[in-house]
């Protein structure tokens, strides 16, 4: 048995992964949410740990029975292979790792198989999700040796409906993921490069028509006291009741009501910001599960140049920041990243971008309760394609001479190459998926006030639907590329939905 080429073929993202959703936890009734970590909740079962491993210079080289294969090594999930003493660290900026050969990635590329048996009960007319919250590049799920599904966009989850493959007893659950794919092209960050499940693995136990995914809107008045609140929600097969109770920050009942989805008004708000994250509870339940959000009333908006939280200007503080450790790579925890966030908060710094890829879902939380901005960028980066061109022996001789008309072409054509994912119809999908998924987990997160498209990929057609996308489907925050004032020499740049200009590097001398 040999791997689908799925990893070569943009028009493949996903395959039977759930749609991109609002990343929760929930929890049976009977349980309280505000009380207990995650992984307390009696339907989310871990399965970090020690798992089986194998490693392949290629997909090629796979056994024909790579899931009934001897396994040879064990791999802490999650982790990067590299940290483990599996295939070599790479560092490196602009230029691609792999020969710029766009869908394509080179025959050696190397190959992870991870297995790990779990005892499982299942139980009737219930449903199991399986969820990756972060895996590099690219990986193909079996479950019992049936092929369940594949992903990528490595710092985003994928998850997979496991129902029909899981059985009672001992279960078989089987990895592929692979050092490059298609989408390795889009994530050209400035980086060491490692590969890998780097972020937490669990089943979530879920209703056999299960509330899939809600957005918290609303619209504050004028002098931001009161706040008309909406809650849309979206079930797996057809709409519910669902019980809504909304608490203030001293957990006293606000409101309550019973129905498809909520509509209140909120009177005599406390507003959240960072120097005062103040934290309502809204909790949704229905059948045996509750699920509890924390929000915070808050407002951005732009006007007349100048940014505007709560109605008054606001200068942001703040870091580009990754996840990254000299010893467990991209793989951070909790308590890794709690000692980062207070030593920015012992420096007064207020906000953070997430340079250049969602953080874990739940550090986004950790921001709403200790009080950061958020600026949350999708997984996406293509700066590399630039370097192809100006980079060659035949054009950077020129950037040292005094033509500045030759000058002036090599450099319009390294902006021309600088857009070229942009611009290429085959990769469309690709940026506007990244954009969706980046928008959908972290829509409930207050800490949130801005969207960033990604980084350094230049600017075109591609980019004009995911900002179009963005704004129609979350106009209460602004949308920010830095790559915008780039211009291709065959397109005029919409901007129209974006709000914010900026530019990095900028030179000293004007």
């Amino acid at each position: 048995m040999s791997l689908p080429n799925y990893y070569q073929d943009p028009s493949v993202l996903h395959l039977n992964t759930t749609p991109h959703h609002a990343y929760f936890i929930p929890f049976a009734k009977g349980q309280t949410p505000n009380q207990l970590e995650r992984e307390q909740s009696e339907l989310f079962t871990l399965l970090n740990g020690d798992w089986k491993f194998n490693f392949y210079p290629s997909p090629h080289d796979l056994p024909e029975d790579f899931l009934n294969t001897k396994f040879t090594h064990q791999i802490p999930v999650p982790s990067n292979w590299q940290t483990q003493g599996f295939d070599a660290h790479q560092y490196t900026n602009i230029n691609y790792p792999i020969p710029f050969d766009p869908p394509y990635v080179p025959h050696q590329n190397p190959c992870g198989v991870y297995q790990r048996e779990i005892t499982f009960n299942p139980k009737p007319n219930k449903r199991y999700l399986l969820n990756f919250e972060g895996v590099d590049s690219c990986l193909f799920v079996y479950v019992n040796g049936e092929f369940v599904g594949y992903g990528q966009i490595s710092h985003s989850t994928n998850e997979f409906d496991i129902t029909k493959q899981l059985k009672q007893g001992k279960n078989s659950l089987v990895v592929v993921v692979l050092k490059w794919c298609d989408g390795s092209y889009l994530e050209d960050q400035d980086k060491f490069r490692m590969s890998g499940i780097f972020r937490d693995v669990y089943i979530l136990e879920r209703e056999q028509n299960y509330l899939q995914d809600f957005f918290i809107r609303y619209q504050l008045n004028a002098d931001l006291s009161k706040a008309e609140l909406k809650v849309e929600t979206q079930f797996s097969t057809y709409t519910e009741a669902v019980h809504f109770q909304l608490f203030d920050p001293e957990n006293r009942l606000v409101c309550e009501q019973t129905s498809g989805d909520f509509c209140q008004e909120i009177c005599n708000l406390c507003l959240w910001n960072a120097e005062d994250p103040t934290l309502y509870t809204l909790c949704l339940s229905y059948q045996n599960e509750i699920i509890e959000q924390k929000i915070g009333f808050r407002q951005i908006r732009v006007e007349n140049g100048v940014m505007l939280f709560n109605n008054a200007p606001i200068k942001f503080k703040g870091v580009n920041r990754h996840d990254s450790d000299p010893k467990t790579g991209y793989s951070i925890s909790r308590e890794q990243a709690l000692v980062d966030l207070r030593l920015m908060k012992a420096h007064n710094i207020n906000a953070i971008r997430t340079a250049h890829y969602p953080n874990a879902p739940w550090f986004n939380e950790l921001c709403d309760q200790l009080g950061f901005y958020l600026i949350a960028e999708s997984d996406l980066e293509s700066h590399g394609s630039s370097a192809v061109y100006i980079e060659s022996p035949e054009n950077s001789i020129f950037l040292n001479v005094p033509n500045p008309n030759k000058q002036e072409e090599i450099r319009q054509q390294a902006v021309d190459n600088f857009c070229y994912f942009a611009r290429d119809p085959l990769f469309k999908q690709a940026i506007l998926d990244r954009n969706i998924a980046n928008v959908e987990r972290d829509k409930n997160r207050t800490s949130v006030i801005i969207w960033s498209l990604g980084n350094e990929s230049g600017f075109g057609e591609n980019f004009e639907v995911a900002a179009r996308w963005v704004k129609q489907r979350d106009p209460s925050r602004l949308t920010h590329y830095e790559g915008s004032i780039y211009q291709h020499s065959a397109h005029q740049n919409d901007l129209s939905n974006l709000d914010l200009y900026s530019e990095m590097y900028p030179s000293t001398g004007g």
